[in-house]
């Protein structure tokens, strides 16, 4: 698949005119004087030339700025981390972002997980490509911490829906190893880390809030809680969306209860990217899921949904040999 990406003196005259008075007042006649006539070889030496000023460096070049492609634009514009707050940057070295770009410059479109030192996860629905970038070790976007790496393949799940997002996941290698980050394990096929006393949590980069559409460079990080019951699937279904076996539902807390109430949430601009099981002490972390789609932003009759990682442990774990891509 092709696209077209549509990537977005000093004057130093001071000293040449202190050099021309200096020069019109040296051919003024010397005035008289009783002192004895210096010798002639002293009174023919000439005045040193003034010292040429250096021209200032240059600045340095601000790196290209970069436009995704129309496509792209259309997934990251749908929405951003509703009701978060500052990311602890400890608890998410392994997030990155993916997007468009080169190795200085990159538009990032959707999030994804470092799994393994080669592997990300994110949705198949981000339409990652290869020649596509990750940034990897930058918890603010606004600065070069981290790097950013070269994605060479991209494996999108055979039977990823577009209509239901069913099966929405994709693994994208990197064409090297990170060093230096600690991937984080994947929940296993039993889905027990679902389950386990301690915070789920979410994150991404973008809008601060439903109403409040500034964006944010600095990760944004959103406390929820998965639903088990019936609930979320039967409020689905009254607007003819499927929860299959392969999502589950997760909503946060109401962040804003005046007029129609809003909770803290994910939208699709933060597509990819993870919801994490942590223990008691938010240590330990385990990737349960892939941020995928929803209904709007921080509505609470319509949570957000999320990849069911446990679902599709035995693909992604067949996957990352490249050998054995096969169904499970």
């Amino acid at each position: 698949m092709q696209r077209t990406h549509s990537l977005i003196g000093w004057l130093a005259a001071g000293a040449a005119c202190a050099c021309l008075f200096a020069c019109s007042r040296s051919s003024e006649p010397a005035p008289e004087t009783s002192q004895a006539e210096p010798p002639a070889d002293l009174a023919a030496t000439p005045a040193p030339a003034a010292a040429p000023v250096p021209a200032p460096a240059a600045a340095p070049e601000s790196p290209p700025s970069v436009q995704l492609s129309p496509r792209h634009q259309e997934i990251a514009g749908r929405g951003k981390i509703v009701g978060g707050k500052n990311a602890r940057a400890a608890l998410w070295p392994w997030i990155v972002a993916i997007g468009e770009g080169n190795r200085t410059a990159v538009a990032p479109y959707c999030s994804g997980t470092l799994i393994a030192p080669e592997w990300l996860v994110t949705g198949a629905h981000c339409e990652v490509l290869t020649g596509d970038y990750a940034i990897v070790g930058r918890i603010d976007l606004g600065t070069d911490a981290g790097e950013i790496v070269r994605i060479v393949n991209v494996i999108n799940h055979p039977d990823f829906n577009k209509s239901t997002f069913d099966n929405d996941i994709a693994l994208v290698k990197l064409e090297k190893a990170i060093d230096g980050i600690t991937p984080v394990p994947l929940v296993g096929a039993d889905g027990s880390a679902m389950k386990r006393a301690g915070n789920k949590l979410i994150a991404g980069w973008g809008q601060l809030g439903v109403h409040n559409p500034a964006l944010t460079n600095y990760l944004q990080e959103v406390k929820v809680t998965i639903s088990l019951d019936q609930t979320c699937i039967d409020n689905y279904h009254t607007i003819n969306r499927v929860i299959t076996p392969n999502m589950f539902c997760a909503r946060g807390d109401i962040v804003d209860g005046s007029g129609d109430a809003t909770i803290a949430d994910a939208c699709h601009g933060d597509s990819g990217g993870p919801i994490v099981s942590f223990d008691r002490d938010d240590a330990r972390p385990i990737l349960i899921g892939i941020i995928s789609k929803g209904a709007g932003c921080g509505d609470p009759e319509f949570p957000g949904i999320y990849t069911r990682l446990s679902a599709l442990r035995c693909w992604v774990g067949h996957c990352m040999d490249e050998n054995s891509c096969a169904r499970c």
